[in-house]
């Protein structure tokens, strides 16, 4: 793996040892994979910024789907609404329950 920036850093199988003393291994055939991008302090800065600047409700959203339930428009999946309440609630459990291990 190689990871750009200032400076070029790689890591794994044929990457340069840093140890002194220990060889080198084999460099390996260069495949597509992914890439890791850190963001500069600067950057990180700008973007909690802009997201602090962003309201935390859509009112426009907000406004549309008042309007429709107000005209009788406003139809919800009842199955779809199930299951996200079911999903999130056996989220919650296991969230509860890894919190619970690894206070143990």
């Amino acid at each position: 793996m190689k990871i750009q920036g200032r400076k070029s850093v790689s890591i794994g199988p044929g990457a340069p040892s840093s140890v002194p003393g220990q060889a080198q291994a084999e460099p390996v055939a260069n495949v597509a994979g992914d890439t890791i991008e850190i963001s500069t302090p600067g950057q990180v800065g700008k973007l909690s910024s802009t997201i602090a600047g962003l309201p935390d409700v859509r009112m426009e959203k907000i406004e549309d789907i008042r309007g429709a339930v107000e005209e009788g428009s406003y139809h919800v999946e009842s199955e779809k609404l199930a299951k996200s309440v079911v999903d999130e609630a056996l989220q919650d459990a296991i969230r509860r329950h890894r919190a619970g291990r690894q206070q143990a």
